[in-house]
């Protein structure tokens, strides 16, 4: 049986995969692995935000012991977006303030720019507009200096 049977059975259950969707990440060596940002828009489509929080909490766990800051921050950065999507405001700043120590240490920029973004938008759901706006130019810095869109290190 593949691996990936069950995630693949509950995608097409759930809507996420077939011809002309985004639930797919469709490269082969992906193994058919669904998108993150399509699992995480299922959930929020449906009202169901916590079943995008606990697998990231869980997935926090599994990965402790491992040695992939990158992921980790990864993780962290996601998990924060969810607890904002689920209102728990201050542990996402507490997941998001974890994401973006792990990426100034590995020397992410891309990923502390889509942090600091996320708290700006944070910010400005919490009506501080001039703080939002202070993060949101900070991540327009961190962007400007990056030579290709989407490099990681």
């Amino acid at each position: 049986m593949n691996a990936d049977a069950p995630a693949d059975a509950w995608a097409g259950a759930s809507g996420l995969s077939g011809p002309g969707l985004p639930g797919r990440a469709g490269a082969p060596e992906d193994g058919g692995r669904i998108s993150v940002h399509a699992a995480q828009h299922f959930s929020d489509i449906r009202g169901r935000t916590l079943d995008w929080v606990n697998p990231h909490e869980l997935a926090l766990t599994v990965t402790a012991d491992l040695d992939n800051r990158l992921a980790r921050a990864e993780i962290l950065t996601s998990l924060a977006v969810a607890c904002r999507h689920a209102g728990r405001h201050e542990d996402a700043f507490n997941r998001g303030l974890e994401a973006l120590a792990l990426c100034q240490e590995i020397g992410d920029a891309w990923g502390e720019a889509v942090i600091l973004t996320n708290f700006g938008i944070a910010q400005g759901q919490l009506g501080q507009s001039e703080a939002a706006i202070d993060l949101h130019q900070q991540a327009l810095a961190l962007y400007s200096g990056i030579d290709a869109p989407g490099a990681r290190p």
